[in-house]
Order: structure tokens, then C-alpha cells, then sequence
């Protein structure tokens, strides 16, 4: 995940990755945001080169190191004021835009979620949360299927 710094007026958090998943990293440019992420993926111009697909190919590339140029194309900086000096909280990332892990299921892959009751809960969560909530406040018995009568209108 990305490293927290103190407090320095020129970090800031970028977005970077592949067109499908992108990664948050505290840095002062993306181009530096592009390099962290493909030094922790293994998506260096040294593993494949851009031009000819080689390996190590230093006809065409100067810095084995650099990352591919996919990954900048891809990568953003957020708008949003996101703290410097530590990780952002979930409800912090769902306010910025971005999917996170879902804390009520075992699926780990961030997924869009919600805020509720304090927790990022992913769409079924948040159903069986909101059910479980209404049940504490009305005093119906716990895990009653939604689909089933709640309460007994006729005594």
C-alpha cells in the first residue's frame, strides 16, 4: 500500500495501475506515483520493453528501471483533500471516489461500497446490516428472512 510521509507541502495522492485496478500512492508527481507502482508489480520497461518486448533491452531504454508507459496513461491525481500524514480511513476513500474492501464479507478485492454503522459495507453487507439494525430497534428475532412477515399485525 502507499508509504505515509510527514507533512510536506508537495505529496500528494495519485491513483495508478492497469485500466482495471489502480492503486493509491502518496508521492510528490505521478511520474514518481507510476515508478513506485511498477517497482511493487514488476511492470518495468526492464521486464518487457515497450518497443520490442524484450527483456533488458537497452537499445531502446535508457533506465531499465522506468516504468512502463501504460501505467502513467492510466494514473490520476485526486481532487479530494486526503490526509498526508497517514493512511487514509475507508470512509476517506469512499468519499474520494474509490472502491475498498468490503469489512463484512471475506471478499477482499475492493469492491464499491458504502458507509454504514462506521463500516465499508459492499451492497449485499449493507442489506443484511440494515435488516440486522431494524430487527435490534423493533425487537423482531434476529436473521428473519426478508421475504417472510416481520411482524403479527392480526393480534
Amino acid at each position: 500500500m502507499a508509504l505515509v510521509a510527514g507533512k510536506t507541502q508537495n505529496l500528494q495522492w495519485f491513483a495508478v495501475g492497469t485500466d482495471e485496478i489502480l492503486y493509491p500512492y502518496l508521492s510528490t508527481s505521478i511520474e514518481g506515483a507510476a515508478r513506485q507502482y511498477a517497482h511493487e508489480f514488476g511492470h518495468t520497461v526492464g521486464e518487457e520493453c515497450p518497443e520490442c518486448g524484450e527483456a533488458n533491452c537497452v537499445d531502446h531504454n535508457d533506465d531499465l528501471d522506468a516504468p512502463v508507459p501504460w501505467i502513467e496513461e492510466n494514473g490520476f491525481a485526486f481532487d479530494s483533500k486526503l490526509p498526508l500524514d497517514r493512511d487514509p480511513s475507508l470512509a476517506e476513500w469512499i468519499k474520494a471516489g474509490c472502491n475498498v474492501p468490503c469489512e463484512g464479507c471475506d471478499y477482499g478485492e475492493p469492491t464499491e461500497c458504502e458507509m454504514f454503522d462506521g463500516q465499508a459495507l459492499c451492497e449485499e453487507c449493507l442489506q443484511i446490516a440494515r435488516v440486522k439494525m431494524l430487527d435490534r430497534k423493533v425487537g423482531t428475532t434476529p436473521d428473519t428472512p426478508i421475504y417472510q412477515p416481520r411482524f403479527d399485525h392480526y393480534n
